[in-house]
């Protein structure tokens, strides 16, 4: 047999070869043609309504193309595409908003002043004070916050930020209108979903829902807690 005969059974055997294996490799599972994720498409809201009766991010539209989407992605999504920070953090329990960008608000240009009282700053819109805190006012905080879960701070300019003004102060989700149900981001995100991110000073009774706050007998954070009704 000649040396160019030979070379040529060898090549094709390494051919075969290849193509057996390849066609192994497609039976495996996972091992075959990767499909594309399916583009999930919702919508984005970011409201300040019981600050200043404002919006920061309309209805913006996006898409997620990504396996097992959750509203994590839909908001990172949206910080895109407006171009508004949104502090997203993890925690042992999963992802939650902890502050979100509002340029010019910091600890001298506040939305009110102390204790829900009426601010004066460029950042006040009507310079009235915070439209439940008589209801704040009633509630008995534990010894180790006091004054009623006042904090009167600020944490980061340009941020609004969780326990700014209030202990309970924080970015609230609401999903398709389900009155605050206590999703988390980490909710899968489907076709059609309208994700709203509201600010609240007291847990959400100051949207409509149910409030969660330390009851006056707790020592540290880990409560006892007890639920306060909407406002």
């Amino acid at each position: 047999m000649s040396k160019s005969i030979s070379w040529m059974r060898n090549k094709a055997v390494m051919v075969g070869s290849a193509a057996l294996l390849t066609a192994a490799m497609l039976a495996l599972p996972g091992m075959g043609v990767v499909k594309a994720a399916t583009p999930v498409n919702a919508t984005v809201t970011i409201k300040t309504a019981v600050m200043d009766g404002g919006t920061l991010v309309n209805a913006q539209a996006v898409t997620v193309n990504k396996d097992n989407p959750t509203l994590k992605d839909a908001i990172e999504a949206a910080e895109v595409a407006t171009g508004v920070d949104v502090d997203i953090v993890q925690t042992q329990y999963g992802y939650y908003v902890k502050a979100v960008e509002i340029d010019g608000h910091s600890s001298t240009n506040k939305f009110f002043d102390d204790n829900g009282t009426a601010s004066y700053d460029a950042i006040s819109p009507d310079n009235v004070d915070y439209a439940f805190k008589g209801n704040v006012d009633n509630i008995t905080a534990p010894a180790f916050i006091g004054n009623h879960f006042w904090t009167n701070t600020v944490a980061t300019t340009d941020y609004l930020t969780e326990k700014d003004y209030n202990y309970n102060s924080g970015w609230m989700v609401e999903l398709n209108n389900d009155n605050y149900a206590n999703y988390g981001i980490d909710t899968a995100l489907t076709n059609g979903d309208n994700i709203e991110l509201d600010f609240t000073m007291f847990g959400s009774a100051d949207l409509g829902g149910t409030a969660y706050v330390l009851a006056p007998t707790a020592l540290d954070a880990n409560g006892p807690w007890v639920a306060v009704s909407a406002f």
